[in-house]
């Protein structure tokens, strides 16, 4: 087997050669050095094993935070084992105010190698280390320790306390998600697949009964004295309120599944899932055929309007009925290199940035974007790009083509403080980008993998050929009658804040019925305040100096018409 050629400490001179690389090309050391130990690995794999699944155990040391065994130690609870192992006390080690974990680890190590030293010994295999973290979870004595700490160099040790806290990726200063990245696109799915097969691997043998997982929620249904029900999840948490305890609560799931059984079925408990069936209320192929036309002809995409519903000015949501469909091109994300900062070019006086791809030896920039990536990403660029080395440069970097700067601002990067991120955008017209959104900074990625200069110009292509984004039909929506003809048409109307957030919102529906321009808060020129309670602190503040005409509605007031007022009114019990 794989874990029983791969000695431990090969494990963790790959860790400390991650940890310990540094300065701008650290990325890429730090994958050349994970793609070579994988190699080592595969030349070990025999024949016969898999070596998505037999690589599996020394990803348990590596992805320490994905793993599923659950040890349930952090450091003070690693440092009382340590001690207790060693028939320590714990003030005999000055780790109780240390907050950095891996420092914790280091002087955990150290203690343990000054006391025991073997003089010789045999490095642990990876499936010996492993055999001995598993009984750990079991059985967290001092047994297995004691043998780790007389089989194990001081280097090893740091590493499998950094394991045991699930600290390792935290100590190499790299996510869990760039270390799967270096091994492929699949890496995930693998990784989860080895960890399914190695625990049906350990229960080999055993019968087991395999069903179909849905999406659902699993429930005990108890149906009581006939027409009586009961909803428990499997946490034990009593559900029955959202589900109907009586038949005859025909609008919830118990009044509606009452008439399935048997009238002789007094009393029963079911085991089962409760799932949303999903039907497909409208067919799309007439939609599709349209959105694919509009593609063809280079446009953006089409707007879909429902004929029973008013236009709403600054609002696109689909629950309004009127929305846009554009290519969806989530999984055409272009890898380009940031070459040049422009502050305040972009929109809305944002700052753009100059985005280029590779052409053959040299770096072309295709497109300007401001949109996109995090504050904290945008000041790591900019401090990067104009850290010890100087200020942005005038001119660009001999390997670059450029765009022209001539605002004084903004310059151009230096090759070697490049980054590159993943960008998207709605597509491609006559050589620009549409609406192009930086949406992450690739760190997992050196400025010689970007896209190349083809793939930019296929970019418009792979528009044309875009589907929707989604096929689930949208469901049917209320038409949104104005009356022009009631008082309240025009007039501006605040509902305040109160206990029952529905019943405002159900209110500040009906008004905007009756025409009236709802607003969030009051303003001088109101013409009606409406309040569901005068118990809210700030609605009772809001009551005491109104200077607006004011209605108080309770929610079993609600549902008489409107009436206006221009005095307050005590709520009704």
């Amino acid at each position: 087997m794989l874990s029983e050629s791969v000695k431990f400490t090969e494990v963790c001179l790959l860790l400390s050669k991650l940890r310990d690389a540094k300065g701008a090309n650290a990325s890429a050391i730090r994958k050349k050095n994970f793609e070579k130990f994988m190699e080592c690995c595969r030349e070990k794999c025999a024949d016969d094993e898999d070596f998505g699944v037999a690589i599996h155990p020394i990803l348990r040391l590596i992805l320490s935070s994905l793993d599923t065994r659950t040890l349930s130690i952090k450091e003070k609870k690693l440092a009382d084992r340590v001690c207790k192992a060693l028939a320590l006390s714990a003030a005999d080690l000055p780790t109780a105010n240390i907050s950095s974990a891996s420092k914790v680890c280091e002087i955990l190590s150290a203690e343990v190698s000054s006391r025991i030293a073997p003089d010789d010994f045999e490095h642990l295999s990876v499936a010996e280390i492993n055999e001995k973290l598993d009984s750990m979870s079991e059985n967290p004595g001092s047994d297995e320790l004691q043998y780790l700490f007389k089989n194990c160099s001081q280097e090893e040790l740091f590493w499998l306390f950094s394991t045991m806290i699930k600290n390792v990726e935290s100590t190499i200063g790299v996510a869990t998600s760039v270390i799967l990245s270096w091994m492929g696109p699949e890496a995930r799915n693998r990784w989860n697949i080895a960890r399914d097969l190695g625990e049906i691997r350990e229960n080999a043998g055993e019968e087991f009964f395999v069903e179909t997982k849905y999406d659902g929620e699993h429930v005990l249904l108890h149906k009581i004295s006939r027409d009586q029900y009961k909803w428990y999840t499997r946490n034990g948490k009593d559900f029955t309120k959202d589900y109907g305890g009586s038949s005859t609560l025909t609008d919830l799931v118990s009044g509606r599944i009452h008439p399935l059984f048997r009238s002789s079925v007094n009393d029963c408990i079911l085991d089962c899932e409760l799932m949303l069936w999903d039907k497909k209320l409208r067919k799309l192929e007439e939609v599709e055929t349209l959105f694919t036309q509009a593609l063809a002809a280079g446009e953006e995409g089409i707007v879909v309007k429902n004929k029973d519903v008013t236009y709403q000015s600054g609002t696109r949501m689909t629950k309004n009925g009127w929305f846009k469909l554009k290519a969806y091109l989530g999984d055409n994300e272009l890898d380009v290199a940031v070459v040049a900062i422009m502050p305040e070019k972009g929109k809305d006086g944002q700052t753009a940035y100059q985005l280029a791809v590779r052409d053959g030896d040299i770096y072309r920039t295709i497109t300007t974007c401001s949109s996109g990536l995090s504050r904290v990403d945008r000041d790591y660029i900019y401090h990067l790009a104009t850290r010890a080395e100087g200020p942005l440069l005038k001119e660009a970097p001999p390997e670059l083509r450029g765009w022209n700067i001539s605002d004084a601002k903004g310059g151009f990067i230096r090759r070697e403080h490049w980054l590159v991120v993943e960008m998207t955008a709605a597509g491609v017209r006559d050589g620009k980008f549409i609406d192009p959104v930086m949406r992450r900074i690739r760190h997992d990625k050196d400025v010689e993998e970007v896209d190349t200069i083809a793939t930019f110009r296929d970019y418009e292509e792979k528009l044309g050929s875009s589907k929707l984004s989604d096929k689930s039909a949208v469901p049917e929506i209320d038409a949104k009658c104005v009356r022009t003809d009631s008082p309240l048409a025009g007039c501006k109307v605040c509902v305040l804040f109160g206990t029952d957030e529905r019943l405002r919102k159900r209110l500040m529906e009906l008004l905007k019925q009756y025409g009236a321009n709802v607003v969030a808060n009051p303003v001088d020129d109101m013409s009606l305040v409406v309040a569901t309670t005068d118990k809210h602190l700030k609605t009772r503040t809001q009551i005491e100096a109104v200077r607006y005409p004011l209605i108080l509605i309770t929610a079993k007031q609600f549902g008489f018409t409107l009436s206006r007022r221009t005095s307050y009114i005590a709520p009704q019990e």
